[in-house]
């Protein structure tokens, strides 16, 4: 194997396929699942929507593939009961991560605490055993002390 190889092995590794679009079809998640494993090595993690983690989780099962969900996905909202809902029916249905937008509007207008409830509700859903990933809108806080900030908030 050439560096180039293993470097794009180990590359591919820390890749998610993801397929967001509203209008997903069972066939097209089945395809995304099927690109996810490779003769060159496999992919982290599908990402899509919860309605889609069983199915996802059938297809992936024994392939080191991890399953992922999208939650507050893609506004950001403040809503702290549709966020658990969505993180809870990813969970539930066998998904190994959740990927949740972070509550950006809410954050910025002054409201941190809220923001940090949100993150910590979706939290205690994934427990110990669901990797919960705040996805910061980096373009959308466009200076440096506020993108540190939100990612200090969402850590904590």
């Amino acid at each position: 194997m050439t560096d180039h190889q293993d470097s794009a092995r180990r590359l591919l590794g820390l890749l998610d396929l993801t397929h967001l679009d509203h209008q997903a079809t069972q066939e097209e998640i089945k395809l995304l699942c099927q690109r996810a494993v490779t003769p060159y090595g496999r992919v982290a993690a599908v990402c899509t929507w919860s309605h889609f983690v069983t199915l996802c989780a059938g297809r992936l099962a024994g392939s080191g593939v991890k399953v992922a969900a999208v939650a507050n996905f893609p506004h950001g909202a403040d809503d702290i009961q549709a966020a658990e809902h969505e993180t809870w029916r990813a969970v539930s249905a066998g998904a190994d991560e959740v990927d949740l937008v972070f509550p950006y509007r809410a954050w910025q207008a002054g409201r941190r605490d809220h923001a940090r409830q949100l993150i910590r509700a979706c939290k205690e859903i994934c427990g110990r055993e669901v990797l919960l990933k705040v996805i910061l809108e980096t373009g959308v806080l466009l200076d440096v002390t506020s993108i540190n900030d939100a990612a200090e908030d969402a850590m904590a």
